[in-house]
């Protein structure tokens, strides 16, 4: 996984309360059904990505 800055054609792009995600289709295929969530603790701080597929992002 990793951050690009610009879309790239062929990128599915999907706002979920504001925050925008821009999927390319190999990455597509991995986030259906996953879920984002942000943590914070004394451990630090991150983005978390549960998938449908038994694994962890």
């Amino acid at each position: 996984m990793s951050l690009e800055e610009t879309e790239e054609l062929g990128d599915t792009v999907v706002e979920v309360d504001g925050i925008r995600f821009v999927l390319d289709p190999q990455a597509l295929k991995w986030a259906e059904g996953a879920t984002v969530d942000y943590r914070q603790s004394i451990f630090g701080k991150g983005f978390t990505v549960k998938t449908s597929h038994g694994g962890n992002c």
